[in-house]
Order: C-alpha cells, then sequence, then structure tokens
C-alpha cells in the first residue's frame, strides 16, 4: 500500500460503525442520537449482557430458537405479535426456523394454522392435517354467508340477473335456518331444492333463472367443499362421544373449547389456484369466528387463557392477491391472532406487509431486487440488510425487529439450532440421484 495515493490509503482508514445502544454507567440505554466522538474503544462485548438486554424473556412463554457464541437464543412469545416475515433464498433455512418457532409456540400453549403449499409441515408433533378433496370438508353453518357468496362468485358465479335475487336468498337461508336452531342442517343441496322459492312463478325468464341458480350450485357442488346436512348432523353427535375420530370441527373445536394446543395444517399444493383461495377464505373466516369466541369467553372470565392461534402462511403470493393480504393484516392484529408470512420471494408480498412487519428473520439471500424489497421494512436501516443478507452463513439467521419486538429494534445474527426432533424439509425427487446410486 506504500506505493497508493494519499486518498486511497485514506479510505482503507475508514471504518463505518452504526451505533444500536449505549452503555452509560454500565447501564444499557437505547441510542438516543447522541453525537460520538472519534475518541473512542472498541471491544467485544459479553455475548450474555447482550442477549439480556436484547431478548426480553418470561418463564411462562418462552422460546428458544438457537445460540449466539454459545449463549442460548430465547425469548418471550409475546415478542412475535403480531406481523413476521421469514424470508432468505431456496434451501437456505427458512421453513427449519418455521417449525422451530411452531413447536416452541405449541409448548407454550399456542396452537398454530399453517397454510402448506409443499407439504413442509405435517410432520410436526400433534400436528393434524387437511387435504383439500381428501379429509377436507367446510360446514356451511361454520360459513359467514358473504364469504359463501364470494366462493360462489368465484367458482361457478350465477348469471347476472340470477345473481341480484339469489344472493339476498342466500343470506335469508343462512339467518332462517339459525333461527330455527336448525343451521347444522344447511348444506348445497338444501339450497338448490329452494329454486321455487327463490324463483317463484311459470314465465320462461322464471325457468331460466331458475336452471342458472340450480346450475352453479350443482357446479360448487361437485368441488366437495361442503358437508352435508346429515354429515353435520353425525359430526355434532360424534362430538359428543370420547376419542371421536379428529375432523376439521372438532380440531377447531379442540382449540377453542378445550384449550388444547396444536399444529393444524392445511395443505392446498395441486389444487387449482380458486380453490385454494376459497380454501384460505374459508380457514380465515374460521378463525375469526374462533378468536372471536375466545375474546368473548376471556371478557366474562379474566382468569381464561384466550386462545388465539398464530397464522403462517407458507408463499401467500401463490393463493391470496394483494387487496385480500392488504385487507387481513389490520382485521388480524385487532382479533389477536398472530400472523407469519415464510416465503423465498419477498417481492411478491404487498409493500403493506413490510409497512406493518413487527419481526423479520432473515436467512441467506443474494437476489439484489428481493434485497431491495426487504430493505424498506423500516426495522433497521438498508445498510445494514444490504450488508448482512449476502453474508449470513448457513444454518444461521438475522432478527431484526420493531422495538416492542424479539430484539427491541436491535440486528441480531444467530445460530439456529438444528432440533432433531422436527421433520426435516420436504423431499425432493430426482431421477439423477437414483442412477447416481445405481451399483
Amino acid at each position: 500500500m506504500h506505493h497508493e495515493p494519499p486518498e486511497v490509503i485514506d479510505q482503507f482508514l475508514v471504518a463505518t460503525i452504526k451505533v444500536r445502544a449505549a452503555i452509560v454507567n454500565g447501564v444499557w440505554t437505547p441510542f438516543g442520537g447522541q453525537a460520538v466522538t472519534r475518541n473512542v474503544d472498541i471491544f467485544l462485548i459479553d455475548p450474555q449482557r447482550l442477549t439480556d438486554n436484547i431478548l426480553r424473556t418470561n418463564p411462562r412463554a418462552n422460546l428458544f430458537l438457537g445460540t449466539f457464541k454459545q449463549q442460548p437464543v430465547t425469548f418471550s412469545g409475546r415478542g412475535l405479535d403480531k406481523v413476521n416475515l421469514i424470508t432468505g433464498m431456496k434451501g437456505s433455512g427458512k421453513s427449519h426456523l418455521a417449525k422451530a418457532i411452531i413447536d416452541g409456540q405449541r409448548q407454550c400453549r399456542m396452537s398454530t394454522v399453517v397454510i402448506d403449499i409443499n407439504q413442509e409441515y405435517r410432520g410436526l408433533p400433534n400436528t393434524t392435517v387437511f387435504r383439500v378433496g381428501d379429509n377436507l370438508r367446510f360446514r356451511l353453518d361454520r360459513v359467514e354467508p358473504g364469504t359463501f357468496a364470494k366462493i360462489i362468485r368465484h367458482l361457478a358465479p350465477f348469471a347476472e340477473r340470477t345473481d341480484t335475487v339469489a344472493i339476498p336468498a342466500i343470506y335469508r337461508f343462512f339467518r332462517e335456518r339459525l333461527r330455527a336452531g336448525t343451521a347444522n342442517q344447511l348444506d348445497i343441496d338444501s339450497m338448490i331444492q329452494q329454486d321455487t322459492q327463490v324463483f317463484p312463478g311459470s314465465e320462461a325468464y322464471l325457468k331460466n333463472m331458475r336452471a342458472s341458480y340450480r346450475q352453479s350450485l350443482e357446479t360448487l357442488a361437485t368441488y366437495n367443499l361442503f358437508s352435508t346436512g346429515n354429515e353435520n348432523i353425525a359430526e355434532d353427535q360424534r362430538l359428543r362421544q370420547p376419542n371421536a375420530p379428529a375432523t376439521l370441527t372438532s380440531t377447531f373445536y379442540e382449540l377453542d373449547q378445550l384449550g388444547q394446543a396444536g399444529v393444524v395444517v392445511f395443505e392446498i399444493g395441486g389444487q387449482p389456484r380458486e380453490v385454494q383461495e376459497v380454501v384460505v377464505d374459508l380457514v380465515i373466516d374460521g378463525l375469526k369466528a374462533l378468536c372471536q369466541r375466545q375474546y368473548d369467553k376471556y371478557r366474562k372470565d379474566k382468569t381464561i387463557v384466550p386462545v388465539y392461534p398464530t397464522v403462517m402462511f407458507e408463499e401467500a403470493h401463490m393463493y391470496m392477491d394483494d387487496q385480500t393480504i392488504n385487507d387481513l393484516i389490520p382485521v388480524i392484529r385487532h382479533l389477536g391472532m398472530n400472523l407469519f408470512f415464510v416465503t423465498n420471494t419477498p417481492g411478491e408480498l404487498p409493500d403493506s406487509v413490510f409497512r406493518l412487519l413487527d419481526n423479520l428473520f432473515l436467512t441467506r439471500m443474494v437476489n439484489e431486487d428481493d434485497i431491495g424489497h426487504i430493505a424498506g421494512c423500516g426495522l433497521t436501516d438498508k445498510d445494514t440488510i444490504k450488508d448482512f443478507a449476502p453474508q449470513i452463513p448457513k444454518y444461521h439467521a438475522l432478527a431484526l425487529s420493531s422495538t416492542s419486538g424479539v430484539t427491541s429494534n436491535f440486528p441480531f445474527l444467530f445460530e439456529v439450532d438444528p432440533f432433531k426432533h422436527l421433520p426435516s424439509s420436504g423431499e425432493t425427487r430426482s431421477m439423477w440421484e437414483v442412477l447416481e446410486a445405481q451399483p
């Protein structure tokens, strides 16, 4: 370097410092923007002192995720309220970290509902898995009439003239069954049989509207998304018996009425996007109702611990449009639920996710566009994210949070525990791998 011009040598002597906190008279305090002089001492901080000051703990609600220089990374699950993002490049450990959070929450009596696009989560402890077209069907008496109307318009729309009469009639069916105490008898077939009540008369145009009405509901029935009234009644009877086989209703009943923590996985991969969107709408409807019942119980008896599940959306952009996510985030914050997005393409998520983000867990990422998207999250300065993202070691994660989040607004890189009791990532099938293994 002695042959370099002085201005180049000066650049080699420049160090950029980001001040995150201050230790004043031995006390850790948030940095208040004070001017930093050149006369400073640089030394390593004790790992325990760092974790003690940025990770808030509570023995009743602690989650363990890994280590920082042999110091356990343990924090209260309360730090995960309300909107969280786990992101990084493919194969960087996002799903493993998500599984660790799910299992840690379960051990703290927090249930988790997972929308799973890649069959990643079925092997978690105490997990019930539902698959569309297999063991997953919804009950109309558990569905909001507005959601059902949206589903019809999405999967089997009425003709325009038919829609203006049929949709109000469907709302009426729901109200009448509820008043009569026979809501569990509500099903698509009973709605079809009401065609002459919805469109009375013998004129040709009324016959055409009746035919349109029936055809749409019959088409919707072919998706096999909804149970029959007789099945609903039989299920209600089974719920009164011990050791009844698990159904969607009984699983939600355990979370709601019995307060038993569990993991409920909805595997929607392989279905048309329209069906995936409908399933997600129906699941969210059920969770909203569950949270409202829990809140009502807690309001009457403050000794009850309300069950507000965490909801994890894996690759949400594949089955939710921006408007659905934008509408969901502010609602979810007031219902008590915590929200996680898990994705390797953060740029596909709407800006509202990043504006309202409480915690970001970042594994290694090298794509500049993706880095640029998460750099605007507001949880730290852009330079920190851009500098760290491509350099994060394997099996590590960078945690960023708001002041009320996991790390108290302090960027924190830690090693994620192997959690050997948790299932590995989904199986990748390869013909080449098999060929290479041939004798």
